[in-house]
């Protein structure tokens, strides 16, 4: 299967070399510094919500297609994915993608996998409903199958294979980066609504997954639900408070979130969280863009 994304890559970068394409360069890091109830602190470059520092490279070529690179610049330790590369396909955008990429299910906010597929993107004309679905090998004992999103605001999703929801970057409600389950783990069914409502300076969300079919007697079939709630203050401050739940566990995670402008690239992100059975979670971050 990767032999076919390296096909695709050289393809396209022969492509671009052709056709004088215009070529960007971006960053975004998410340095934090987290303490934990037991008194421990710890540094590094990606944050609590499985956030990575990412360097980007774009090429975007006179046809319109483009190849999009996203490195990480740390991985997060116990993750399935041992790969430095976040993101890397070709694409013609608002049509498809081809290569590395994160699948189209629900928000992205709880299960956000990164996994090497084919993603097309159209809508049901009676409803204008956007439609997304693709397929997905990532390999061995980590995420395979057919993944949909249908809708805009209001969503629902379905992911059906192998081994979803085993990303650092998954279900970061429920536990650190660094405690995703690893290889083998996970879920062969996941099924999900979310809705997004904006109003004034307010967004509300509420996303719920039912998981089903777990891989391992480790990973019990389960639902998730996250509601969050937030205000972006005029001129200030964009402040979040969520709550979410696990019925199988029974437990109830807290969180609270701010995002202050210092510069127009720099912004600090401190964070509150609470975890059932282990307690606070302070975290001290910050956003830039380079």
């Amino acid at each position: 299967m990767r032999g076919l994304w390296v096909v695709v890559a050289a393809g396209a970068f022969g492509s671009a070399a052709a056709q004088a394409p215009h070529v960007s360069f971006s960053a975004d890091v998410y340095p934090q510094l987290r303490y934990s109830p037991n008194g421990q602190s710890q540094a590094r470059l990606y944050n609590d919500f499985g956030e990575y520092s990412i360097f980007r490279l774009g090429i975007v070529l006179d046809n319109g297609w483009a190849v999009r690179l996203r490195q990480r610049l740390e991985r997060i330790p116990g993750d399935a994915d041992n790969s430095s590369m976040d993101e890397a396909f070709l694409e013609n955008p608002g049509r498809w993608k081809a290569g590395k990429q994160y699948i189209p299910f629900g928000s992205g906010r709880m299960l956000r996998e990164s996994a090497f597929g084919v993603q097309v993107e159209t809508e049901f004309d009676f409803a204008s409903l956007p439609v997304v679905f693709g397929y997905f090998d990532s390999g061995r004992g980590k995420q395979s199958g057919f993944v949909a999103r249908v809708g805009g605001s209001v969503g629902v999703s379905v992911a059906v294979g192998d081994h979803f929801g085993i990303a650092a970057s998954s279900f970061t409600q429920l536990r650190l980066p660094e405690e995703s389950p690893g290889r083998n783990r996970g879920y062969g069914l996941a099924v999900g609504i979310d809705v997004t409502r904006k109003f004034g300076g307010w967004t509300l969300g509420v996303e719920g997954i039912a998981l089903r079919r777990a891989a391992s007697p480790l990973d019990l079939d389960t639902e998730v639900v996250d509601a969050s709630l937030s205000y972006q203050f005029p001129y200030g401050p964009l402040v979040e408070g969520g709550a979410t739940l696990e019925t199988e566990s029974g437990l109830v995670n807290l969180r609270l979130v701010s995002e202050m402008a210092l510069s127009q690239k720099l912004f600090l992100v401190p964070s509150v969280r609470h975890f059932e059975g282990r307690g606070w979670i302070i975290g001290v971050g910050a956003r830039i863009r380079l």
